[in-house]
């Protein structure tokens, strides 16, 4: 584990760093924190991402153009065969996609953040620096959807809709967002109240709903998740999602400056936990289904600064001295837990 408190600790220093100095040092700053990023993921070994290994053979079999078109990881494919021109290691492709995959997450959380340092220690300990990890192809796509937040705060759904066919590119879930969008975009109250009505009942026939859905709309992929299921799946994080959600509803009527961007935020981490709490609820497997919630729930890395934003002084000291422990503490739990990231190891080409 330590390895990975080390790069967050790296991680948010050097960005704190960043936006206390000028243009310079911060460019030198969130440079360093990408290399950093991205060279830790990327020079992982195989024993490390439950999928992995699955990714290193997909690029092995990327030796002709034809196979590109053919799979449907079509933008891992692709880097995978322009990388196949000069190597047959799979440790380049791992850097050359986490390159990618980071540079998307970074330049979203320092353009459209009003505090990117805390926006960055959420990202990190809310496990979407992790997800790449074992979910290679879907973290590349959630983070050109974080890029698309620019779309959402100003109400362009042509802008929106971009952002999503290229992030459909790296995996086709991707697209799923697109009908919620015109629900996200919605500033009130009633919006929070409707999801959350209409999601229960939703909730209760999801299982349904996949198998009537998902070959329609060409995710096979997720189809044999619908008869996965095993107990509890995902209960605790699902547990700790409606918390958070909670909170965020209740801070609500606390929030005077950045209201619109909030309740939108909002609005996408409720459909978020009402996607997870249904895959909990029957039981379907935590790797599937489930993963189209994280497309929604990464609002928390723009939430809390909001939140932050309009706390006082002193609710900020209180504030600082209870989240940062639970949220390392919750860190530490989902990074043993979920996806074989535990123990980090580095590649054996290079160590």
């Amino acid at each position: 584990m330590v390895p990975y408190f080390l790069i967050l600790i790296l991680a948010v220093f050097l960005v704190y760093v960043g936006q206390q100095t000028g243009r310079t040092v911060s460019t030198f700053a969130w440079g360093t924190t990408f290399v950093l990023m991205a060279l830790f993921a990327g020079l992982r070994s195989l024993e490390v991402g439950t999928d992995s290994e699955s990714f290193a053979r997909i690029f092995l079999a990327s030796d002709t153009f034809s196979y590109v078109l053919e799979h449907r990881h079509t933008g891992f494919v692709l880097v995978s065969w322009l990388t196949r021109q000069f190597t047959r290691e799979y440790l380049f492709v791992f850097v050359f996609f986490a390159a990618i995959t980071y540079a998307c997450y970074l330049r979203a959380i320092k353009r459209d953040s009003i505090y990117p340092t805390l926006s960055l220690f959420v990202f990190i300990v809310g496990g979407n620096y992790t997800y790449p990890f074992n979910l290679v192809s879907q973290g590349a796509a959630m983070a050109v959807v974080l890029l698309g937040m620019e779309a959402i705060y100003n109400e362009s759904f042509k802008r929106f809709f971009v952002y999503v066919m290229i992030a459909s590119v790296f995996h086709r879930s991707a697209i799923f967002l697109l009908p919620f969008y015109f629900v996200v975009i919605q500033k009130n109250v009633t919006t929070h109240v409707l999801i959350l009505t209409s999601g229960t009942v939703f909730a209760l026939f999801f299982d349904r709903f996949l198998a009537v859905t998902l070959p329609v709309i060409a995710f096979e992929d997720y189809l044999h998740y619908v008869d996965w299921r095993t107990d509890a799946v995902g209960l605790v994080s699902t547990l700790f999602l409606a918390a958070l959600a909670l909170f965020y509803l209740v801070f609500r009527v606390r929030v005077k400056a950045y209201r619109p961007e909030y309740d939108k935020l909002l609005n996408m981490f409720l459909l978020g936990l009402v996607i997870a709490a249904a895959t909990a609820y029957h039981g379907l497997a935590a790797g599937g289904t489930r993963r189209l919630s994280l497309y929604l729930t990464m609002s928390s890395v723009y939430l809390w600064p909001i939140v932050y934003k309009n706390l006082t002084n002193s609710e900020r000291i209180i504030f600082i001295a209870t989240f940062v422990p639970l949220y390392l503490l919750y860190y530490y739990m989902t990074t043993n837990a979920f996806g074989d990231v535990m123990p980090y190891r580095i590649n054996p080409i290079i160590w």
